[in-house]
């Protein structure tokens, strides 16, 4: 085992989810948007202005949780986008309460069994599930406005969940990336799968956002590396690469 270890630069991986390996199905956010456009009371001729406004909001969120390492969720991103339409006069009802909120979570749940996430690239799922067979693998995931439960039934519809021996999901563990909390929430469910510690260095995080996924795996002390954007490369390379070179490592580590 300790040939193993020395010739293996990881021995568990950490994933993050959007954009990474996955991205929206096309119609899902349209889906979405007419969902509050109904609960706002606002005019569905103005839902492209409507779309703007939510999109503007998602991602003032996703920078407060990037901030912040807080955890920003659905409730809060809701509230969020109607101040917003409000202030742009494209609604005049009042702020959603408890229970609307959770209508509308409930309603948002179906639109994303009906319209799951895609893969990233037609690539992905059967790259992570050879590696799922090599190396445990986590997730590593801030959510946003889909929560955790949401997300395993996404990944199931993608067939992807069989991959994972870990999800760690932000608004579970009420910290977001690039938090240490969070990064720590996947050690310590890695460790507990190795039966010992596991060292951070030795646990390779992959995510496409500089900030939440490749600072915050800094500080937690991962090993990292940026997919999909500029400069970086496609996701798939990437675990084709993982898959060959922890490929030979896993062979040699079982018994003769």
């Amino acid at each position: 085992m300790q040939q193993v270890v020395e010739r293996l630069e990881v021995e568990a991986l950490s994933f993050d989810l959007w954009s990474t390996l996955i991205k929206s199905h096309p119609e899902f956010k349209p889906a979405r948007t007419a969902l509050l456009l109904s609960s706002f009371g606002m005019d569905p001729a103005r839902s492209a202005e409507a779309d703007l406004c939510f999109r503007e909001a998602d991602r003032a969120a996703d920078l407060e949780a990037e901030r912040t390492g807080a955890d920003v969720g659905f409730a809060e991103r809701v509230l969020a986008m109607h101040q917003g339409a409000l202030a742009r006069s494209l609604a005049d009802s009042a702020a959603p309460d408890a229970a609307e909120l959770t209508r509308l979570e409930r309603e948002q749940e179906a639109i994303c069994a009906r319209f799951a996430p895609l893969p990233y690239s037609p690539l992905v799922p059967g790259l992570l599930l050879r590696l799922g067979a090599l190396v445990p693998v986590a997730v590593t995931s801030n959510t946003g406005m889909l929560g955790g439960a949401t997300m395993r039934g996404a990944l199931a519809a993608n067939g992807l969940l069989p991959a994972f021996r870990v999800l760690v999901f932000s608004n579970e563990v009420g910290a977001a990336k690039p938090s240490e909390r969070i990064f720590s929430a996947t050690l310590g469910a890695l460790a507990s799968l190795h039966g010992a510690p596991l060292p951070p260095a030795r646990v390779l995080h992959v995510g496409d956002n500089a900030v939440a996924d490749i600072e915050g795996a800094q500080r937690a002390g991962l090993a990292h590396q940026l997919v999909n954007v500029a400069g970086a490369p496609p996701i798939e390379d990437v675990l084709s690469s993982l898959v060959e070179s922890l490929r030979p490592a896993a062979a040699d580590a079982r018994p003769a």
